[in-house]
């Protein structure tokens, strides 16, 4: 019975192996990104937790995307957990959204949740969400940046 074991277990563990250089492969495949971080600003003020993508304007250009701090500071991400984006030119969309609200369910009977509205409210201007209509555009440089800037108003 052990004799059946044996065998399964090498080819299990050659599996194992070979699929671990896969990863590498992927990564050494990927567009070369530099770091990108900068400061986001709404009339002035830095913006707290906005979602901020990227839309590359380059054929065959790599999104990135990342949230910004309580400072309004952020890091770019094309490959995340990786930080840096890929050198280019970008269309910008921003979206900050109050938090939805909890669902409240009643303890006694167990009932599904009383009626809550869950739809985030936008805490900025809608337009910003939009690639089209945002008016926002970024370029990260090949040598990357420390000093991005957007400035919404």
């Amino acid at each position: 019975m052990i004799s059946h074991f044996r065998p399964l277990s090498v080819a299990l563990i050659c599996c194992v192996l070979i699929g671990c250089g896969g990863a590498d492969k992927a990564k050494q495949a990927r567009k070369k990104t530099a770091p990108a971080t900068g400061t986001i600003t709404y009339n002035g003020k830095p913006l707290d937790f906005a979602i901020i993508v990227l839309e590359p304007q380059d054929p065959g250009g790599v999104s990135a995307m990342c949230r910004s701090d309580a400072d309004g500071k952020f890091s770019l991400d094309a490959y995340p957990p990786d930080v840096g984006a890929v050198p280019g030119k970008y269309r910008v969309s921003v979206q900050k959204n109050d938090p939805p609200k909890e669902q409240v369910y009643d303890e006694n009977t167990h009932d599904a949740p009383t009626a809550v509205s869950t739809a985030p409210k936008p805490l900025i201007p809608p337009m910003f969400g939009d690639f089209s209509t945002s008016g926002l555009t970024i370029e990260v440089p090949a040598e990357g940046s420390d000093s991005l800037k957007l400035e919404l108003k």
